[in-house]
């Protein structure tokens, strides 16, 4: 199988994923993203009680894999994504490293300015959370996209976009509705 695909130009590391093609339509791209930490504390010994007044460590506060393409036609593309962290997708702790479904969606261009993506997807809310971990400018989001970011949510969502100008509109059960 290896010795075909690559015959056919169809399997290889490409532009940060491993890609696998049927040299037709259908695509299959898988990759991911990892954040690693080393976080330490250092406190006064009689603030704490008899808390350690010296605490450090590596953590790993998200492992993202992600696996996206196109099916049928290149004009319907998917992507379905997944974390192991160490707190929820909305930011409460309490994950324990499990895994979590973040996006599920598929998505059909009707042309080269109209689509329309249904599944599990961020709602078009606020420009700080639809952009994804790796490409953040800071180590983390803002307080307030903590408390106020619109999480994962299921519905139907139709993007309009072109060289200067992109407006999405949705229907979906809400926000911060992931996984329910």
């Amino acid at each position: 199988t290896r010795t075909s695909l690559l015959a056919a130009g169809g399997a290889g590391y490409n532009n940060g994923a491993f890609q696998v093609t049927d040299g037709s339509n259908n695509t299959l791209n898988i990759g991911g993203s990892l954040a690693a930490r080393y976080n330490i504390s250092i406190r006064n010994e009689g603030e704490n009680g008899t808390v350690n007044d010296f605490t450090s460590g590596f953590n790993i506060p998200y492992a993202r894999l992600r696996t996206w393409g196109t099916i049928w036609s290149k004009d319907f593309d998917y992507m379905v994504q997944g974390t192991f962290s160490d707190t929820s997708s909305l930011g409460d702790s309490g994950s324990n490293g499990s895994f979590q479904l973040e996006e599920a969606w598929g998505r059909y261009h009707i042309d080269s300015n109209w689509a329309v993506r249904f599944g599990q997807f961020k709602l078009p809310l606020t420009r700080e959370v639809l952009v994804e971990n790796e490409y953040q400018l800071a180590a983390e989001r803002s307080v307030a996209s903590g408390i106020f970011g619109q999480g994962y949510s299921q519905g139907v969502e139709l993007q309009y976009a072109t060289d200067q100008f992109k407006f999405t509109v949705a229907a979906s059960d809400g926000l911060r509705t992931n996984n329910t």
